[in-house]
């Protein structure tokens, strides 16, 4: 049940995205894995989760590994590319995974039956069975979207480089999640970040939506036709 605060910064184009990987390599930043991501998220029919910007999601990494996370905001200042925010997660068998996408609205029962956690059960349970949701909406599974990420170490952190692609086409973003604590160190990192972007020749810019805002911004966008 973690608090972290997360840099996000955007590349604006694959180009720059090629070259600060480039870069990383060049400079021999440890890689320690590359992963490809399918990204499934759940809301109920009256989207109460979303509203509270709580998001619900289920990752599949590899096409094997199903790990389930909910994320509630503490803070967030998309000015600055900076969020903060409580994190709960854990895996579950594939079988189970698998089960949840083919009926999203058994989501409590899958916790119950899968998280050995007590305590992180109990937590994720008072999350998504809030009292002011309205309980005659079933959650339903909203979508899904991939995402290839290439993580390094990082000036003693780990970094995540990803290319994503939404409804309207890709997007490439870093991610350095740092534990809750000194803002200045976390100021440092953030400005070190944005220098090798510069010196990489990649055009950036402070990530201002969650990757499940953009995701529900571009969905509805193509569902109306825009």
């Amino acid at each position: 049940m973690a608090v972290e605060t997360e840099i996000k910064i955007s590349i604006c184009s694959e180009a720059g995205y090629n070259d600060f990987k480039h870069l990383l390599e060049a400079k021999k930043y440890p890689l320690i894995n590359e992963v490809t991501q399918e990204n499934n998220f759940f809301d109920d029919s009256a989207d109460s989760f979303s509203k509270k910007k709580i998001g619900i999601r289920l990752r599949i990494i590899n096409a094997k590994k199903y790990v389930l996370t909910v994320k509630t905001p503490l803070m967030a200042n998309p000015l600055s590319g900076l969020s903060r925010h409580r994190e709960l997660e854990y895996e579950m068998p594939a079988a189970d995974g698998r089960a949840l996408l083919a009926d999203p609205s058994s989501l409590a029962t899958v916790i119950r039956d899968t998280c050995n956690d007590a305590d992180l059960s109990s937590a994720l349970l008072e999350i998504i069975t809030l009292s002011d949701v309205d309980t005659s909406s079933r959650m339903v599974h909203v979508g899904s979207f991939t995402n290839h990420r290439s993580s390094y170490t990082y000036h003693g952190h780990v970094l995540e480089l990803d290319a994503s692609i939404f409804p309207l086409g890709p997007r490439w973003e870093i991610e350095v999640e740092v534990e809750d604590g000194d803002e200045a160190a976390v100021g440092e990192l953030r400005r070190v970040i944005e220098g090798e972007c510069a010196e990489a020749g990649a055009e950036w810019m402070p990530s201002t939506m969650t990757k499940l805002g953009r995701f529900r911004k571009e969905l509805a966008e193509v569902k109306m036709g825009k």
